[in-house]
C-alpha cells in the first residue's frame, strides 16, 4: 500500500472523516480509521470521500464500521461483499455507473 497516492485535498478530507468517526464512535482509534479509509480509497475501492464526510450519521457509521470490519489489512482491499454506500461512481466504456447502493434516508417524508 502506498499512502502517498492520496493528494493533499483528499488527505484533509480523510482526516476530517477520522475526527467525525471519533466523535460518533468514541471507542475507535482515529489513526486506524484514517488508515482504513485511505487504504480503501487507494486500493480499488474508490470512495466519494466528500459524500462520506457529509453523509448523515447512520450512513456515515455504516460505511466507516463496514470498511473497518471488511478491510483486508494485507492487501488494503475490502473482503466479502461489503460495498460502502459512499463508493465513488466508476466510468465504464464511456458511461457513468453510479454506486449500486444509495444512502438510506430515515424519518421525514420522501
Amino acid at each position: 500500500m502506498n499512502f502517498e497516492d492520496v493528494d493533499d485535498r483528499d488527505r484533509d478530507t480523510i482526516e476530517k472523516i477520522a475526527v467525525r468517526a471519533k466523535s460518533l464512535l468514541p471507542d475507535r482509534n482515529s489513526l486506524a480509521v484514517e488508515m482504513d479509509i485511505t487504504a480503501c480509497h487507494i486500493n480499488g475501492g474508490r470512495l466519494d470521500i466528500k459524500k462520506l464526510l457529509e453523509a448523515d450519521d447512520f450512513n456515515f457509521v455504516h460505511d466507516v464500521v463496514g470498511i473497518e470490519r471488511h478491510m483486508n489489512r494485507r492487501t488494503g482491499k475490502l473482503d466479502g461483499s461489503f460495498l460502502p454506500r459512499c463508493s465513488a461512481s466508476e466510468k465504464k466504456e464511456g458511461k457513468e455507473n453510479p454506486s449500486p447502493q444509495k444512502p438510506l434516508k430515515f424519518g421525514g417524508n420522501g
